[in-house]
C-alpha cells in the first residue's frame, strides 16, 4: 500500500511538473513601402509575377516545431494581400532566393532553429497599404531584430519623388547588408 502511494504521488508531481507545449499567435502590422518583383504562388514559388509591388518584412523564430498559419488582411488602402514566406534571408532583388512559400495565407510546417522572414505585400502594383498579419502555431513566435525593410531612406524618397524604388538590401538574422 506504501509503495502505492509514492507511486501516486510521484505520478501527480511529474504530470504536475511537465511543462505544456504552449501555442501562441504573434500579430504585427506596419505598411507597404519599396518595391520588389512579387514571387507567384507556390511551395516554393519558381516564378515572378513581373509587377513590382510593396512590401515589408518581419522575421521570427519559433520555439516548437510543427504547423504554423499565416494570415494577412487590408487595413489602409484596400488591396489583396499577398505573403511570401523567406528562411534565412532575404534579398528584394533576388525574391525567389530561399523562398519557401507564398499566398494569400497558408499553413507550413516551421522547425526551431531557423530564422524565418514573412514578407506581406499586395498581388497589384499600388504606391503603399496599411496591414496587420498574424502567424499562429504551436510554439512561441518570437520577432527578430525590427528591422523594416525597406529603410527609412527608401520610404522619404518615394514619398518626395512619388517613386517606388527598387531597395538594394537584404535581411539576414545579423544584420541588413548592402
Amino acid at each position: 500500500m506504501k509503495k502505492l502511494l509514492r507511486a501516486s504521488v510521484l505520478a501527480a508531481f511529474i504530470a504536475l511538473s511537465a511543462a505544456p507545449a504552449s501555442a501562441d499567435t504573434f500579430t504585427y502590422f506596419s505598411g507597404l513601402f519599396g518595391g520588389f518583383d512579387r514571387p507567384n504562388a507556390g511551395a516554393p514559388p519558381t516564378t515572378l509575377s513581373g509587377t513590382i509591388v510593396p512590401f515589408n518584412a518581419q522575421m521570427f523564430t519559433v520555439s516548437i516545431a510543427g504547423q504554423y498559419s499565416f494570415t494577412l488582411s487590408a487595413d489602409f488602402h484596400d488591396f489583396s494581400p499577398f505573403l511570401v514566406l523567406y528562411e534565412d534571408n532575404f534579398d528584394p532583388s533576388t525574391p525567389l532566393s530561399n523562398a519557401l512559400i507564398a499566398g494569400d495565407l497558408f499553413t507550413v510546417d516551421l522547425t526551431v532553429g531557423t530564422t524565418y522572414i514573412i514578407v506581406p505585400t499586395r498581388i497589384t502594383s499600388g504606391i503603399d497599404g496599411a496591414f496587420h498579419g498574424t502567424i499562429s502555431g504551436p510554439g512561441e513566435i518570437e520577432p527578430v531584430g525590427g528591422v523594416v525593410i525597406p529603410e527609412p531612406t527608401t520610404m522619404v524618397t518615394e514619398l518626395v519623388n512619388g517613386t517606388t524604388a527598387r531597395p538594394a538590401r537584404s535581411l539576414t538574422p545579423a544584420r541588413l547588408t548592402a
